[in-house]
């Protein structure tokens, strides 16, 4: 068996936490369109931009 297969029956387990890892969704930007990760837009008065339609280098 390669090793590349090995994993594929592997059992999953869960692991106790104090945290939850970031999910990252995706919305349009309500200028263009574009979708963009919840992360990097830019909020311009009532719309939420990506980083290119807000004017902000980052």
């Amino acid at each position: 068996m390669s090793s590349a297969r090995a994993g594929a029956n592997s059992t999953a387990f869960a692991v106790e936490r104090d945290w939850l890892p970031e999910v990252m969704g995706f919305v349009p930007c309500t200028a263009c369109g574009e979708l963009t990760a919840r992360a990097y837009l830019r909020v311009l008065g009532e719309r939420h931009v990506c980083i290119p339609c807000s004017g902000y280098e980052r």
